[in-house]
Parts: C-alpha cells; structure tokens; sequence
C-alpha cells in the first residue's frame, strides 16, 4: 500500500483542517473533510492515536470510533511517528520536512539521532552535547501558527519539554496522563468566548502494541478505553463543535522467526559505516564507499525470503514516496544509499551494543496493517 499525498492521504485530512483554520499547507484537502465543516466549527479537536491503525477499528467494527470513521487514509513513508507526526503538525511530506525516520543519520553532526527524543541514538545523549541546536535541525513552520483562532496543544507531560515538541506543539500546553481526561479540557475549552482548536497526540497504544503485540489483553483493553473517551470527548463538544481523529501508523505483528539481528550477520555489517538507520521495517543502509552493489547482494543472500526488495535511495525518491518537495536540504543523506524493504512480519535490528531487544508489533512498511489509517470525524452533541 503506497502512500497517497494526493487526496488520501495523512497530509490531506491536515490540509482540511487547516484550510479551514484560516492556514495554508502545500497539499490538497481530502474529499473526506470539506474544509468548509472545519470553519463552521467554534472548537475543534484535532487528535492522532499513535499507532490505531484502520485495522485496530476494523478488529473492533462495533466501536465508537469505527461507527465513526468516513473512511481510511495512507500514512506517509516510512509509515512511523517520527514521518507522521511531523506531517500532522507542518502539513509538509516527509521529503519536506526532512526527518524521515526514527533512527536518523544526521550528517552534519556525525551521529545517528532519534529527533523526537533529541538525543543520540547511542548513549541518549541530548543532541546539544553534539552541537545539534533545535533550530536547524526543526526547519518546518507549524501550520497551526497560522490558524485563526487560539490554538492549545494536549500531550502527556513527559513530552511536553522536548525541543521537538516546543518547536512543533503550537500554543498553549495541556498535560494528558490519560485519554479519559480529555472530555473534561474539551468541556472547559468549550465553555469559553472564542473558537478554538486543540491539538491532541496520545502515544501509549502504539507503545502497548510494541510491548505486548497487536491482538493482546493490554491493547484490547486500550482500545476500549480511547473508544470510551473520544466518545465522552465528542459528546462534550457544543453542537457547532467538531472531533477530528487519525493514526500516524497502524501495526503488523512480528514473531521470533522474523526478528533478524545485525549482530548474527556480521558479513553484512562489515559493509556498513554505520548500524541501520531508518527502521526496522524499512532499514536505511549506509554502505562504504563503492559496495552499494555489493551490499546490495549480501543483504539478499543473507535475508533472502525476509526481503521483499532493495531499493536505492534514488528509487524511493523517484516513486515519490516521502511525497512532494521541495525537498529538505539534507534529505538526501538522512535516507540511506539503500532501503530495505522487508516483508511482512519481518524486521532487522540494527543495535550491535543492546542485542536481543525485540518489539512483539512493528511499523514502518508498505503493508496495509502499517499503511492504512482512519479518517473519524464526528459533531458535537
């Protein structure tokens, strides 16, 4: 499932909320969200569910959220927050807003950095110590700070201080610790004089899923409690409110079998400069100068049936998978010479010094599980 930027796709639903905010973004709306309804309404709540996936609503068809969802999305590539929750808060592509991944090869700063956390991949040290300011490194503007109205963001506290969230979360900030006191800050925003817009990003069902895997007692008991509080979030919206919801991604489950680790290859990782970058579902290699052939081959003979193809960076460019442009000056190297594809329910680690670290469901692919977001969009009482 390749990712749409041209009406189905992440950055249009964005592009309809924030056409009808009074902001511009590059892409086109999505026919799914007339931007129209956007600036009728006086509080909006514009939430991404990390990680709930189409599939997620579709294991739950009797649900809140699938009785309201209008239809399914794509997410950007690789289908990961790092791509996604950027795009949710520039409106830019990948390709963009130039941080494609969560593990990223910055080169300016010869480190490999997970720009969410603004750390180092290796040690976590914060990326200042590397001389990484957030300023060159989050170029985007947020569409938000265009919006006609007052803008608050809503975020658990753990995140609310990252370089990354203070450079993209527009507005006044809200703690989250549970989705169920969400109902509660709508009702207070909506009681108040002015339109408003709220910004949500809630992240522990993605984190659930990577513990303990898609169809487990822990997720299924999360589902039900966001279903619950988007429900209770809805009915406390005033009748000219609105309640947008989506995914950055969705996830596809990954038994021992289809967890290959760097560490056990070690023909292949001789030919790299650096451990896999990208993600584990979409390794980014960097291999030394003149072996991207030779790589190239290794990989297929070690991998074999576990990939379903190779790709140079050119390739991914040219199929305009990270989307349209222009493109971040230093897009180029952030991607990798080659781009594994791996097949579902397969991935590559790329840690040599924390080996034997797993994740039970993954995300990152092509497969709809990944790919395949929900577009749920329902008034108020």
């Amino acid at each position: 499932m390749e990712p749409d930027y041209t009406g189905s796709g992440l950055g249009n639903l964005v592009a309809s909320v924030a056409r009808g905010l009074g902001a511009s973004t590059p892409a086109p709306p999505t026919p799914l969200l007339d931007p129209a309804r956007v600036a009728e309404a006086r509080v909006v709540v514009f939430a991404l569910l990390d990680g709930l996936g189409a599939a997620a609503l579709e294991r739950h068809p009797d649900s809140w959220l699938a009785r309201h969802c209008q239809g399914t999305l794509t997410s950007v590539f690789p289908s990961t927050t790092t791509s996604a929750l950027t795009t949710f808060y520039t409106g830019l592509a990948p390709a963009a807003h130039g941080l494609p991944a969560w593990f990223t090869w910055l080169r300016e700063a010869g480190t490999v950095a997970v720009p969410l956390a603004h750390n180092t991949r290796y040690g976590h040290l914060d990326l200042g110590t590397a001389g990484v300011l957030p300023g060159p490194l989050y170029t985007a503007t947020p569409w938000a700070e265009q919006a006609d109205r007052p803008v608050a963001t809503c975020q658990p506290g753990w995140l609310q201080g990252t370089p990354y969230s203070r450079h993209h979360a527009t507005g006044r900030h809200h703690d989250l610790e549970a989705p169920g006191e969400l109902p509660g800050l709508v009702g207070r925003l909506a009681g108040e004089p002015e339109p408003r817009l709220l910004q949500v990003y809630w992240p522990a069902f993605d984190a659930l899923s990577h513990q303990h895997g898609c169809g487990s007692e822990a997720v299924r008991d999360h589902f039900h409690e966001l279903d619950a509080a988007l429900a209770a979030t809805a009915a406390a919206l005033p009748e000219d409110g609105l309640l947008i919801a989506t995914a950055d991604h969705g996830l596809i489950d990954v038994d021992d079998g289809g967890l290959h680790e760097l560490s056990a290859l070690p023909e292949l990782a001789a030919m790299l400069t650096v451990p896999p970058c990208g993600e584990g579902r979409v390794p980014f290699l960097y291999p030394h100068a003149g072996a991207v052939e030779e790589t190239r081959a290794a990989v297929q003979e070690a991998l074999d049936r576990a990939v379903t193809a190779i790709h140079t960076r050119e390739a991914i460019l040219d199929r305009g998978w990270l989307g349209p442009g222009p493109a971040h000056p230093e897009l180029y190297p952030r991607i990798g010479d080659l781009v594994v594809e791996m097949a579902p329910g397969h991935v590559l680690t790329g840690d040599p010094w924390r080996p034997g670290i797993r994740q039970r469901a993954v995300h990152g692919g092509l497969s709809r599980e990944e790919m395949a977001i929900p577009a749920i969009i329902a008034g108020g009482r």
